[in-house]
């Protein structure tokens, strides 16, 4: 049930504050790339070494920060914003 609300809350975020919650989104994907590299350098690898093998595990992070935003966002509502909008604009003319 918790669960629940806790996507709901993350649903309305990204609604309401997109940019902020992208934002979010990047520092917590820096975040756990960074202690990927941490952990790899405590078990022996290089700082180089260490950052190639955390953005092997990780993979693109263009392509995981979209992947979880198309999960959060509300992109049938956008479409729709964006539908209804052209098609005002275009009654208008």
């Amino acid at each position: 049930m918790i669960r629940a609300f806790e996507k709901m809350r993350v649903w309305l975020l990204m609604l309401f504050y997109r940019r902020r919650t992208a934002d979010r989104l990047a520092k917590e994907l820096q975040f756990h790339l960074e202690q990927q590299i941490a952990e790899n350098i405590a078990s022996g690898m290089s700082q180089e070494e260490a950052e190639h093998a955390a953005m092997r595990l990780f993979g693109n992070p263009a392509v995981l920060r979209e992947q979880i935003t198309e999960k959060w966002s509300w992109t049938w509502l956008e479409h729709l914003r964006q539908d209804a909008s052209a098609q005002i604009q275009q009654f208008l003319r």
